[in-house]
This record gives structure tokens, C-alpha cells and sequence, in this order.
């Protein structure tokens, strides 16, 4: 039995997590799983300048994959880092990065090695120093961490609550609420409550929090799936390689972005401590927690690497997402793309029941476009075999719906069982800089057949 002295630091980095993970507003992917999709989002780049410069800083790209977390950790202490994390996640903040970038010579250093064209790529980005280089790795992580939180969250995880989360789950959750009495219970479903935790913490021999920790079930699909993934794809390798800029960098990007928040450098530097913790406490409970995890998650756990919404998927969309992104640090904005889609396109035995979860009809853009442009009659369109329109509604983002990048379309009614249908994303909309899709993007799928 490991003493109460010595148990107490695993203690508290398992609260730092479950500070991290609990905080209001934390809904996504978790953060080793966030630096997994913005690294393959990087591997999927065609060899050129941009991927010379993200592999050449790698490090500061995963940091930015896992830095928009950071503040719903710290928030439970600052309340005022809520709102900074939160609008860390989305397009006006990258915007503001690209901005900030330009302000200070980076795009010019990026033109430079561009012009060079005599040279092989790991020549030319020489020209880019180490500042600009650092930071333009850190803001397309950032912009990743974003983007992968609509995939994941959109597509990958409510399959997860109707695949593992059933009725037996739910009696266990029930079953903790009543063990740790009425301040613990929104800390299992999932809490929704921080002063919860904080009462939790405020013991003096740390016996509820051990408690707490050793029978919640499971405090999300994002934690279980973090353990998951470390353990398979040997995450804690990065624990090292993680490299912050500078706090005022980031604190001027917020100052662009949204001036009324008055972000600080210190601010800034609390989610970089709390990023670095959570990582760090996730890499040190993997081993153990992992088993745990496939157990209460196994269609998950066997799911989240190449399942709907799932890392490959997301990985994706970072890599269309990164294109957009380096042109508008470039300062020649393309026109909105169409960067992932759900269902795949012909794809097969898609569900033909509206409230299940896997016949989702997505589409993921490039470039954030304003709610009022996308949920407009005609921007998507649903169509059976007939050529008959399926009525339905849309719907912009799933958390920000003027900067995030989902077009989403839900049908009035079930589908038709074995039947094929064409998705049609019209050119009828522009995206925040004014521009509008080159062409219309279309694709087709057939859902499953009615069984006996």
C-alpha cells in the first residue's frame, strides 16, 4: 500500500487532469490525440516549403496542437482564462495569428524562401529565422487543435455514446453519484460542475478524490481515448519534444483577435503550464489507465484511429486546412474548399435512420464562413435517386457558428433503406474574407438495406 505521503503527487497531477478534462466548455478530442492529428495532418502535406517548416519545428506545431486546452484548466482558479482558451480554438483567432505573422516579417521570410527556387526545399527554408519558423508551426497546430475538435466531436463521438454508453454505463454512473453524494454527481455525467472538484480537493487526507478517481467509470471519451492512443502510438515520446513561444506573442495574436478580453502574458503562460502538466499527467497514467479504458470503451477503442471523425479522418481535414491557412499568411486568401466529408464519398451501408449517429451528413471547410451564409436555403442539398430534393434543415459550426467549419444537414425524416443519394454543396455562400467556393462539391453513398 503506497503511503499517504507518497501517493499525493499522483494525486494531484490526476486532479490537474481531471481539472483539464472537467473544465466547462472541454468537449473534444484530447490533447495527445489533438498532436496525433495535427502531426499526421503535417505528414500528409506534399513535399514543399510549408511541410520543410513544420517538420523543422515540429515540436512547436504539437505544442500548438495542445495550447488552446490549456485555459479551461487554468479557469477553475482564473476564471478569465475560460474566454482566452475559448476563442484560441476558432478562425478569428488564427485570422489574428496570420495578421500578427505579417506584422512581423514572417510572411516576407516565407516569400523569401519561396523565391529561391534553385535550391531544395531543406535550402530555402534557411531563410525563414527561428522565431518566425517556431511561430508559424505553433499557429497551424493551433489552427488544427480547432478543426479536429468539429471532426472528432461531430462525427466520432456521439457513435461512441450509442456504441459503449448503454444502460449498464448509465447504472454505474448512477451508482457514483449516490456513493460521493449530491456535490459529486455532475462529476460523472459529465460533470458540469467545478466547484464539485474544487470540494473534492479541499480535503485534507485526499481520500474523496481517491475515491473519486478510482470509481468514476470514465470522465470522457476524449481522456479514454488519449490513454488509448499514447499507449499505441508511443505519444509519451513527445512529452520532451513540446516548445512554447513566447507568451507576448501569443498574447498580442488575442490582442488582434479580440482586445476587449485583455489577455495577458500571464494569462497566456498559465495554459502553457496547464498544457504541459495535462500532457504530462496523461503520459505517466497511460500504461495503467489504458487497459481501463478499452475495457468500459471497446467499439471505441477499437474505432477512434480509423472510424468516422476518428484520427486519420481529422488528420484529413488538418491537411486541407493547412493549405488555406498558409495562403492566407501569404496574404492570397483562396477561395473556401471542401476539405473532408461525411459519408465518404460512395460510401456504402450507411444508416438510413435519422438519429443515428453514423448517417450524419457533414462537409468541413478550409475557410470559417458566417452562420448566416451557411444555414440559407440551397448552400446544401440532399437528393435521392429520383432527383427528388430530401427536405431537411442546416446548420453552421457546432460551437462557433460564424468561425468554425461545419456545414451540417440533418433529414426531416429517415432515408430510404439501399438507396443512393447525392450531397450537393452549392456555390451560394462566402466565407469571413468575402469569398466564394470556386464550384459546387457533390458526392454520393448508399445506406444499408433494411434488415429482416
Amino acid at each position: 500500500m503506497i503511503g499517504r505521503g507518497r501517493s499525493r503527487p499522483l494525486l494531484w497531477m490526476a486532479a490537474l487532469l481531471l481539472c483539464l478534462l472537467w473544465a466547462p466548455g472541454t468537449r473534444a478530442a484530447g490533447m495527445s490525440t489533438h498532436a496525433l492529428m495535427a502531426d499526421l495532418g503535417r505528414e500528409g502535406l506534399e513535399d514543399g516549403v510549408l511541410k520543410s517548416v513544420l517538420s523543422r519545428h515540429r515540436r512547436a506545431l504539437l505544442a500548438g496542437a495542445i495550447h488552446p486546452d490549456g485555459g479551461y484548466g487554468s479557469q477553475l482558479v482564473f476564471p478569465e482564462d475560460g474566454e482566452m482558451a475559448e476563442r484560441a480554438h476558432w478562425e478569428d483567432f488564427n485570422n489574428a495569428f496570420m495578421v500578427h505573422l505579417r506584422a512581423i516579417g514572417c510572411a516576407q521570410e516565407i516569400a523569401t524562401a519561396l523565391a529561391d527556387s534553385r535550391m531544395g526545399a531543406e535550402t530555402r527554408i534557411d531563410a525563414i529565422g527561428f522565431r518566425c519558423g517556431r511561430l508559424v508551426a505553433f499557429a497551424f497546430g493551433n489552427a488544427a487543435h480547432g478543426i479536429t475538435d468539429e471532426t472528432w466531436d461531430s462525427l466520432f463521438e456521439p457513435v461512441v455514446r450509442q456504441r459503449d454508453f448503454g444502460e449498464q454505463k448509465a447504472l454505474v454512473l448512477r451508482k457514483a453519484a449516490h456513493r460521493h453524494g449530491p456535490s459529486c454527481r455532475h462529476l460523472f455525467q459529465p460533470p458540469e460542475d467545478p466547484e464539485a472538484l474544487r470540494r473534492a480537493l479541499s480535503t485534507q487526507d485526499g481520500r474523496a478524490l481517491q475515491d473519486l478517481l478510482a470509481f468514476g467509470p470514465v470522465p470522457g471519451i476524449e481522456y479514454a481515448m488519449d490513454m488509448v492512443a499514447i499507449v499505441d502510438h508511443g505519444l509519451w515520446r513527445n512529452l520532451p519534444l513540446l516548445q512554447f513561444p513566447p507568451a507576448e506573442d501569443i498574447a498580442a495574436v488575442h490582442a488582434i483577435n479580440r482586445p476587449e478580453l485583455g489577455v495577458t502574458r500571464a494569462q497566456v503562460q498559465r495554459a502553457f503550464l496547464v498544457s504541459k502538466a495535462a500532457v504530462t499527467a496523461e503520459a505517466v497514467g497511460a500504461p495503467v489507465e489504458s487497459l481501463r479504458m478499452r475495457s468500459l470503451l471497446p467499439w471505441a477503442a477499437a474505432n477512434y484511429y480509423m472510424g468516422s471523425g476518428g484520427v486519420i479522418d481529422s488528420a484529413r481535414a488538418v491537411t486541407g486546412l493547412y493549405g488555406q491557412l498558409w495562403a492566407k499568411l501569404l496574404d492570397a486568401p483562396e477561395s473556401p474548399r471542401i476539405v473532408a466529408v461525411h459519408p465518404e464519398p460512395e460510401e456504402i451501408d450507411v444508416p438510413f435512420s435519422h438519429d443515428d449517429a453514423r448517417a450524419r451528413i457533414r462537409a468541413f471547410t478550409g475557410q470559417s464562413a458566417a452562420a448566416a451564409e451557411i444555414e440559407q436555403p440551397g448552400v446544401i442539398c440532399l437528393f435521392d435517386e429520383s432527383g427528388a430534393r430530401v427536405e431537411g434543415s442546416i446548420r453552421s459550426g457546432i460551437y462557433d457558428p460564424d468561425w468554425g467549419h461545419v456545414i451540417a444537414f440533418r433529414p426531416a425524416a429517415d432515408l430510404k433503406p439501399d438507396h443512393r443519394y447525392t450531397v450537393v454543396i452549392t456555390d451560394r455562400w462566402v466565407d469571413q474574407l468575402g469569398q466564394a467556393p470556386r464550384d459546387a462539391k457533390s458526392w454520393r453513398f448508399r445506406t444499408a438495406a433494411r434488415t429482416p
